[in-house]
């Protein structure tokens, strides 16, 4: 009986030596995933700038970036806060080769993170093709801090 209790003591034995193995595996694995998430989170930018009057401007590189939706592009945007009111222009251009436009649109104002701040609803007029039309917006939404925006139909 003695040789019985000491193969059961080493396989006892074994078994909490490969639960603990495993354990430890699995812990290293959650340790090196979330090390690895830290590493691609990108650091905060700033989108904006104060002057000493208090007017913000926003000063985002994604933002100024010529961008284009469905034919349209848009490009020359500016986004400021002055005095409690936003203002927001951009230039809209016809990149097709057919008249577009004569309908609704949103203007999605979005964080670095792609969260949404604001959806502006905007029509665009009918655009020849090559052509450009100036959008110019007043808000009383605070979106100076947006990093991106998006054009949504």
């Amino acid at each position: 009986m003695g040789k019985t209790q000491n193969k059961k003591s080493k396989l006892n034995y074994r078994g909490i030596i490969a639960i603990l193995v495993i354990i430890a595996v699995i812990v290293a694995i959650i340790i090196f995933a979330t090390r690895k998430n830290k590493e691609n989170e990108q650091p905060p930018v700033e989108t904006y700038k104060t002057e000493e009057n208090g007017a913000k401007f926003n000063t985002s590189e994604k933002l100024q970036e010529t961008k284009t939706f469905d034919g349209y592009e848009i490009s020359a945007i500016d986004l400021n806060e002055i005095e409690g009111e936003t203002n927001f222009t951009a230039k809209i251009k016809n990149v097709t080769d057919k008249a577009i436009g004569n309908k609704s649109a949103y203007i999605v104002f979005k964080t670095q993170s792609g969260e949404e701040i604001y959806r502006m609803q905007v029509y665009l007029s009918e655009i020849q093709p090559g052509k450009t039309i100036n959008v110019n917006s007043k808000l009383t939404v605070n979106v100076v801090e947006a990093y991106d925006i998006e054009l949504q139909f």
